[in-house]
């Protein structure tokens, strides 16, 4: 994780963040929201609780989740 962290920065890039979870537990807890309350996630420079956003963003951050997974 240091080695590509550190390879991103140095090729130029700005900025980076991580949530970490997988999308098994942002559809679960889409699925179960009074079981997920405290899910914190990771959004363009800000915190917010999962289950407080509307479908469209969670959906978004399960997409991102999932991005280039499937060559796997």
């Amino acid at each position: 994780m240091y080695s590509y962290v550190k390879s991103y920065f140095e090729q130029g890039g700005m900025q980076m963040q991580f949530n970490m979870v997988n999308s098994q537990v942002l559809r679960d807890a889409m699925a179960n929201p009074d079981q997920y309350r405290n899910l914190l996630v990771r959004i363009s420079g800000y915190n917010a609780y999962f289950v407080h956003l509307n479908r469209e963003m969670q959906m978004e951050l399960i997409e991102r989740t999932e991005y280039g997974l499937s060559g796997c």
